[in-house]
């Protein structure tokens, strides 16, 4: 099974690797757990870099489904006590195709009604959950991970990039089999546009001759078929230019969707997240500029490429044309280009640093609304548009000199070919025709020149897109390897040994030696000043961050060998404001299936929060913003804690989500929090001498992260 997904899944299926991913599952999963098969399928899956989404479908709907060129559908069923894996292959209209993948080869065309009998279904309208595989990291080939000890900072990191051109054949590999398409269609269009000539050349003949009309009709029809097929194909090849489109802006938006919640919480300790996601715009510039290159760049330059081997068989002083024009490209592409990746890389990089800083005016505007705000903003947008202005000139003089030169060999071609022409026809070694024909290809190759300037700023374009892009596919992942963590009953018992932390281009450590211990179910309040490392504990109880020495257990399991969205499933931690556009009940559920909306009210009723929801005009369905509105600052704060403790983590963190909170509502939060209800260890990371003396202990840190009781 798991060899047929990656296979479906375009990903390199390693049978060592994924013996391993079966055993581990088998292990971790235990039968009795409800949809343990499916558990078990998914997690293998996901150790070989397949996700698998679950749909819940009627076998009609999946027919539809599939139809709509889905890669996969796949179910489990339980017939006769045994469990069978099915994959549905193939749909048209009301019927499909089934195979067993316990058997061999597939099964013939079935009705919606006969596949629901095979699969146990209640008939056709019966709902079935379905798994569609398709790679976690669709642009894994456009990606390179950035080294160690170069996660920070902006320029270091692009000097790490992987090379644009090949970043852009990572990113189109995927279409391999398309782009071949175009290329054919490509070469059909070329050889067919330049029946022109070839009919040129029959008709002065014909004409200077003084044969028949009726050839010269047989000509014109001949003609007319050959141009009619060249735009037929020019259509198609727009056709499959256009999916290609929509594939590379699907495939770039799901693995960035994989990879921002995954991303090393390091790489945005200097690089503003949200701006660097400003990137992914560059995709529409990679579907216009790749189409605008598929449909004329390719057809063009087979174009020329055609014409000069035709022209090679009229004199062999025209194939020593060729040779000239040749040569001459030669030296457009790779002398007088020289430089111009480069130029356009470093325009891209002005624009999005004006952008940049247009996004931090919009995000503080407060602060740009005192005295000297307006002026800095147009002070700071002045220097930085003069930075782009530097480097968009110092590109379009590449440009220009390109499109100069090309145009000055336009000039020069025609004037040459006619003028060769013309002597190899007093010579009787050319016949007026073949000058004519001649004349004519020789237009349309070097009249591509003129075109060679948009050409070639697409091009430059694409790559800087492409360049662009890899930003934010280069972002450093956290690890996904590990053992599952084991859930236990209770609360979690956490114990620090001898941790040491510094953050990159800090010289003094912000945890020193710190060790400590949290007893399954404690209430442990942590204090000290600011820069004691409060948070950064936090944090690397979570696994946002890893230890410089030292490590960190949950119950007796070393951190680093536990995977981290398992640990995640039982701990949670409650830092800052972070709403997401969406609904209430989106925002304190965030895709946990297992979590109802009556688990969502609960949750909201302990942190008093229920009737303030309830009295919104949608209730739960009330849209939020990014900000919190329109809950206040306050009541937000509390909706965070709500996601939180819905889940019932087994260790809740919260990094001083009680400091801000009005006295009154404090009062309502904490049975909340710290009741005997409560299950899980709870560790607050607070300035409140209130909230903590409502905890069993007082842990203090010292500027070194010295540990006093």
């Amino acid at each position: 099974m798991l060899e047929y997904l990656t296979e479906v899944a375009g990903v390199p299926f390693e049978p060592v690797r994924a013996a391993q991913a079966v055993r581990a599952a088998a292990r971790e999963i235990p039968p009795t757990l409800a949809r343990a098969a499916r558990l078990r399928l998914s997690q293998a899956a996901g150790a070989l870099g397949v996700q698998l989404t679950s749909r819940q479908m009627s076998v009609r709907e999946a027919l539809t489904f599939v139809s709509q060129d889905t890669p996969l559908a796949v179910f489990t069923v339980t017939a006769d006590g045994s469990a069978r894996w099915f994959v549905l292959v193939e749909a048209r209209k009301d019927s499909g195709r089934l195979t067993n993948l316990g058997a061999t080869g597939v099964g013939g065309w079935q009705s919606a009604a006969d596949l629901a009998a095979v699969l146990g279904a209640d008939g056709p309208d019966a709902v079935l959950e379905w798994l569609l595989a398709r790679p976690a990291a669709p642009m894994a080939a456009a990606a390179r991970p950035a080294p160690a000890s170069h996660e920070h900072g902006h320029s270091v990191h692009h000097a790490h990039h992987m090379p644009p051109f090949r970043r852009l054949l990572g990113l189109l590999r995927p279409e391999h089999a398309d782009l071949w398409l175009v290329l054919l269609f490509a070469i059909g269009v070329g050889a067919f546009t330049l029946a022109t000539p070839v009919v040129a050349m029959a008709v002065v003949n014909t004409v200077a001759l003084g044969t028949l009309v009726q050839q010269l009709v047989v000509l014109c029809v001949a003609l007319f078929v050959a141009l009619a097929v060249a735009a037929g194909l020019t259509f198609l090849q727009g056709v499959v230019v256009e999916f290609i489109q929509r594939r590379v802006f699907v495939r770039v938006a799901e693995d960035l969707a994989y990879r921002l919640p995954r991303v090393d919480l390091k790489a945005f300790d200097r690089q503003n997240g949200p701006e660097l996601v400003n990137r992914f715009f560059d995709v529409l510039t990679v579907q216009k500029a790749a189409a605008t290159l598929l449909l004329d760049g390719i057809t063009i330059a087979l174009q020329a490429m055609i014409g000069l081997v035709l022209l090679g068989f009229y004199h062999q002083y025209l194939l020593g044309f060729d040779l000239f024009l040749i040569a001459s490209l030669v030296l457009l592409f790779a002398v007088l280009g020289r430089g111009a990746v480069r130029s356009a890389v470093r325009e891209s990089i002005a624009k999005y640093a004006v952008a940049g800083w247009m996004q931090e005016v919009a995000r503080h505007p407060v602060a740009f609304k005192t005295a000297g705000g307006p002026g800095l903003a147009l002070e700071r947008t002045d220097t930085l548009t003069r930075e782009y202005l530097i480097a968009r000139s110092a590109h379009f003089r590449v440009l220009m000199r390109q499109t100069a030169f090309a145009l000055m060999l336009q000039v020069v071609a025609n004037v040459s070919l006619l003028a060769l022409g013309g002597i190899l026809v007093g010579r009787g070694e050319l016949t007026l025709g073949e000058l004519v024909a001649a004349e004519i290809v020789v237009t349309l190759v070097v009249a591509t020149f003129a075109k060679l300037g948009k050409q070639l700023e697409a091009y430059y374009d694409l790559l800087a897109a492409v360049d662009k892009l890899g930003h934010l596919l280069d972002l450093p992942l956290e690890r996904e390897d590990g053992e599952r963590h084991r859930a236990h009953t209770g609360g979690a018992a956490v114990a620090v040994r001898d941790v040491s932390f510094t953050y990159d281009g800090q010289h003094a450590p912000t945890l020193s030696g710190l060790t400590l211990e949290l007893k399954p179910g404690e209430r442990v309040a942590l204090m000290g000043p600011n820069g004691a490392g409060k948070s950064t504990l936090a944090d690397l109880l979570f696994g946002l961050r890893l230890a410089d020495h030292g490590w960190v257990e949950i119950d007796g399991a070393d951190l680093r060998t536990l995977q981290l969205d398992t640990l995640r499933e039982h701990v949670a931690l409650v830092k800052g404001i972070e709403m997401i556009e969406g609904t209430v009940l989106e925002n304190v559920r965030m895709g946990r299936d297992g979590i109802t909306a009556a688990d969502v009210r609960e949750s909201l009723r302990e942190v008093g929060l229920l009737d303030t929801i309830l009295g919104l005009p949608d209730g739960l369905d009330t849209p939020l913003w990014t900000g919190g509105s329109p809950l206040s600052l306050g009541q937000a704060n509390r909706l965070m804690l709500a996601r939180a403790i819905v889940g019932q983590p087994r260790l809740l963190i919260l990094d001083e989500a009680l400091d801000h909170m009005d006295t009154d509502i404090r009062d309502t939060v904490l049975p909340a929090v710290l009741g005997p209800a409560s299950r899980w260890t709870l560790l607050v990371v607070t300035h409140s001498e209130e909230a903590a003396s409502l905890c069993d202990r007082v842990i203090r840190l010292d500027r070194l992260a010295g540990e006093t009781h």
